[in-house]
């Protein structure tokens, strides 16, 4: 179709701006989304990427176009080491985020996942950030050290392994 179909702009009382109706060309409904126009800018386009229906990034939209890979998030998570070989041993978890001042939680899940303990948070952090841990009375096995940033720019989520031995009581 040609100029791209444009959102409304205004949502109802329910909150929809519109329903899209996707179709083969035979007219036969493959799929139909509802959105809201709230925070979008007039003009844009229902554009479907990252498995979902979203707003186009590109003023104007991109029909027919193969999807835009969005930029990866930058930051990092680490636990050094990751490995605990005995008792009392002392993890130093460290982080790079994409912002100044976010709030950050750090949490231990087991594989089934269930929380074993909070380490930190939610405290304050710059971009970057560390925090040593001893992590005494783990019982053996594998667990995901999980590191969450939230800020007024957005949310950031980070997961690391962790493993500790048998002969760590």
């Amino acid at each position: 179709m040609s100029p791209w179909s444009a959102l409304n702009n205004t949502d109802d009382a329910t909150g929809i701006a519109d329903q899209v109706t996707i179709a083969e060309r035979d007219g036969v409904p493959v799929e139909r989304v509802a959105y809201s126009a709230e925070g979008i800018p007039a003009g844009v386009t229902l554009e479907y990427h990252d498995d979902a229906w979203r707003p186009a990034e590109v003023p104007g939209g991109t029909p027919l176009a193969l999807p835009l890979a969005r930029p990866p998030v930058p930051g990092g998570f680490r636990a050094d080491p990751r490995r605990l070989r005995q008792r009392g041993e002392t993890v130093r978890f460290s982080w790079e985020l994409p912002w100044p001042s976010p709030r950050v939680t750090l949490e231990l899940y087991d594989l089934e996942g269930r929380r074993s303990r909070r380490l930190a948070g939610p405290v304050a952090s710059g971009v970057h950030g560390e925090k040593p841990v001893t992590l005494d009375a783990l019982a053996p096995g594998i667990y995901l050290a999980v590191l969450r940033a939230e800020s007024d720019d957005g949310t950031f989520t980070r997961v690391t392994p962790l493993r500790v031995d048998g002969d760590h009581p």
